[in-house]
C-alpha cells in the first residue's frame, strides 16, 4: 500500500476589532478633490448635544485610519443659531497621505443620518490653488455618530 504525503499550508490572518462605543465618522469630498472615508474613530471624541427642539451643537475631533495609511482627522464645531433650526460653525478634514486638507463653513441645516446621537451636513466651499486654478471649489459631506 502506498500513502500519499499530505501537506497543510496555513495562511496567517489578521483581525482588527474596534471596541464598541467608539464614535464614528464619514467624510466625502468632491469637486476639485476626490476623497471618501468612513469608520470608527481610532481616537478623539465628538459630542452631539440636544434639547427638546433637536440638535443644539456638534463639537469635537475624530481620528480615523487614513485611506492611504496614516491618520485622517475630521473636526466639527457647529452651534444652533438661537432657537432657529439653523447651525453655524466650521468643519475641517485632513488626510495628509491622501493630500487632503480642507476647511469649510457650516451654515444651514444639519441632518440626523443614523438617529438622535448623529449629525451631518453638506457644505460647498473653495480653497486657494496655484495659477491657472486659483480657486478650487469643493463639496464636503460629513456625518458623525456620538457613541460615547
Amino acid at each position: 500500500t502506498t500513502t500519499v504525503p499530505t501537506t497543510t499550508t496555513t495562511v496567517p490572518t489578521t483581525t482588527t476589532t474596534v471596541p464598541s462605543g467608539r464614535d464614528r465618522a464619514s467624510i466625502t469630498v468632491g469637486g476639485s478633490f476626490s476623497y471618501a472615508n468612513s469608520g470608527a474613530s481610532t481616537s478623539g471624541n465628538v459630542t452631539v448635544a440636544r434639547d427638546s427642539s433637536g440638535i443644539t451643537s456638534v463639537n469635537g475631533s475624530l481620528n480615523l485610519l487614513g485611506t492611504q495609511g496614516g491618520t485622517a482627522t475630521l473636526g466639527v464645531t457647529a452651534q444652533r443659531f438661537w432657537i432657529f433650526q439653523l447651525w453655524v460653525g466650521q468643519v475641517s478634514a485632513s488626510d495628509p497621505n491622501a493630500g487632503l486638507s480642507v476647511t469649510a463653513p457650516v451654515f444651514g441645516q444639519l441632518q440626523q443620518p443614523a438617529g438622535p446621537a448623529s449629525a451631518g451636513a453638506t457644505s460647498n466651499w473653495f480653497s486657494f490653488g496655484q495659477f491657472p486654478n486659483l480657486i478650487r471649489p469643493f463639496t464636503i459631506t460629513w456625518s458623525v455618530e456620538d457613541r460615547s
